[in-house]
């Protein structure tokens, strides 16, 4: 029988989340809903990381709900794109 595992315990690991950080970081992450950049994040990352770490962990993080809109491209195909609000 297979046996099936979490994602959110890999998901919340501090050692993720860390790499999460670097790869936003790496592709020039646009300011978040709160106009929070990756340099305001980099500079209390150790904090930052842990607050991520205990909210994800105890299930207490909550994404805020997102607004999707549809945008007709040139050559007839669509792009979705997705807001936070």
């Amino acid at each position: 029988m297979k046996k099936w595992y979490s994602l959110i315990d890999k998901i919340y690991r501090k050692e993720n989340l860390k790499l999460a950080f670097k790869s936003v970081k790496k592709n020039n992450g646009a300011p978040g809903i709160d106009g929070e950049t990756v340099t305001d994040f980099a500079e209390r990352l150790e904090l930052n990381i842990e607050f991520l770490h205990e909210r994800l962990k105890t299930n207490e993080y909550a994404p805020s709900p997102v607004r999707r809109v549809e945008i007709e491209k040139p050559d007839g195909g669509i792009r979705l794109l997705v807001f936070q609000q």
